[in-house]
């Protein structure tokens, strides 16, 4: 969190962050999926000086504050941090069309579907961009 504090001080003491989140899906091996786009991605002022109040597993949240309410994080309750929250859509869609291109890919052979999302390039060898644009092994 000083490291995050130090570099806000010196840009000003407030800066427009972009958080972005991440998901990596594995439903085999050799079959992964993560979002391309910035769904997932939040914009929010990193600022200088922290609220006292601490977010159990989110230091950062006590030095992020909403472009929008001009409100700490951590002084929003549920309801209000879900109601600016627009990656939970993000998430919903990431997966929908996960399970969308999984039941496309069982269940058509010959058409050509462009998806969101890609499979992980890690092996090379394998990836082969088969049908649907998933791998084929």
């Amino acid at each position: 969190m000083i490291y995050y504090s130090k570099l806000a001080a010196g840009l000003g003491g407030r800066a427009v962050a972009h958080c972005r989140n991440a998901v990596f899906l594995v439903l085999k091996e050799d079959e992964r999926y993560w979002p391309m786009d910035n769904a997932i991605e939040e914009k929010i002022y990193l600022v200088s000086e922290s609220h006292s109040l601490r977010a159990e597993g989110v230091p950062p949240n006590s030095l992020s504050v909403g472009i929008r309410t001009g409100r700490y994080f951590v002084e929003l309750n549920e309801e209000e941090r879900s109601s600016i929250d627009h990656c939970h859509n993000g998430f919903r869609r990431f997966f929908s069309e996960v399970i969308r291109l999984v039941l496309e890919r069982d269940r058509i052979t010959a058409t050509k579907v462009t998806p969101a999302v890609r499979i992980s390039p890690y092996d090379t060898e394998k990836s082969t961009g088969g049908r649907n644009g998933l791998q084929d092994n």
